[in-house]
């Protein structure tokens, strides 16, 4: 649980507009690089179904009681894609503000891009359940770890826009979308209207 901890703290930092030093900078990426996982092989998903690529390959959420860990903005993940991806997503967000010519860190973005390319949620345009939630925090990630990915991040906000009024939604999801706009690449300012 420390490096959810970490995680939280640090994304509160920065929400918070705090600078961190660079001996800081070192001892969060030194923290997350320990827990990361040594996935056995290269994963491909070209043949494999969509469903296992809905899983992290580096962090795995920790168990807290066999409860899922709340997101950044506060909000309880009813489904493991969400937790999971929330929390591997965020981790090699920091990772990739940090330190991002890290060659763990390259290497585990580039499997991690790859990964969502392959989901339903990050990159197939799915918008039900928590499927709608889980792409905010692939757009999240995006916008630090692949800028120029800009038309994948712009399929995502489409697809926030048309459908997050099909139902009631937690009131952390529109807040979360509002965090990942203001954090957009300098392009996608001008359609991204709040």
């Amino acid at each position: 649980m420390i490096e959810y901890e970490l995680l939280l703290e640090t994304n509160r930092r920065i929400l918070a507009g705090e600078v961190f030093s660079d001996k800081e900078k070192t001892y969060i990426v030194s923290q997350f690089l320990l827990i990361a996982n040594t996935p056995k092989d290269h994963e491909s998903y070209d043949e494999k179904p969509i469903a296992k690529a809905r899983h992290p390959l580096f962090f795995s959420a920790p168990q807290n009681d066999g409860k899922k860990l709340k997101t950044i903005m506060g909000q309880l993940p009813k489904t493991h894609i969400l937790n999971g991806n929330m929390y591997e997503l965020e981790i090699l967000r920091l990772l990739n503000l940090f330190a991002p010519s890290n060659p763990d860190v390259v290497e585990m973005t580039k499997r991690t891009l790859n990964r969502l390319k392959a989901t339903c949620f990050g990159y197939h345009g799915c918008y039900l359940g928590e499927c709608f939630d889980s792409s905010l925090v692939v757009l999240r990630f995006l916008s630090v770890a692949a800028p120029s990915e800009v038309t994948w991040m712009k399929k995502i906000i489409a697809i926030y826009d048309e459908h997050h009024a099909d139902k009631r939604r937690a009131r952390a999801v529109d807040n979360y979308y509002k965090l990942c706009l203001s954090e957009l690449p300098f392009q996608l300012d001008k359609i991204c209207a709040l």
